[in-house]
């Protein structure tokens, strides 16, 4: 993962398995997001955290995302995404992804964070 995220692995695919159109404009908003979070290295745990969701939701739309891009697991999905630019349009780039949960919290009150 973190060979892909660097930009330092490439894959030529013989069959020419990787032409026709892209399926990433079926990906819903949330689905997008997930796979950019996941594609930046964060484990399941860690989207659910950010995104205040449970983890079987995050593994929910994981599902889907593989579906809708015809792979089958999170390291093709990730290097899909980074070869079509899916990466690009995150809001603040691919590494926001990265921040510490306590950053992306710490314009929250005391007892917001504590709910």
């Amino acid at each position: 993962m973190r060979e892909i995220v660097r930009g330092n692995v490439f894959h030529a695919f013989a069959n020419g398995a990787t032409q026709g159109v892209p399926k990433h404009h079926e990906l819903t908003a949330r689905e997008l997001e997930i796979l950019q979070l996941a594609a930046s290295g964060n484990s399941n745990r860690r989207i659910a955290e950010r995104l205040w969701v449970t983890e079987q939701t995050v593994k929910f739309h994981l599902s889907n995302v593989y579906r809708k891009l015809g792979v089958s697991n999170r390291t093709e999905a990730s290097h899909l995404a980074h070869m079509d630019g899916l990466l690009a349009g995150a809001p603040d780039g691919p590494r926001a992804a990265l921040r510490p949960l306590g950053e992306a919290a710490s314009h929250l009150t005391a007892d917001e964070r504590a709910a």
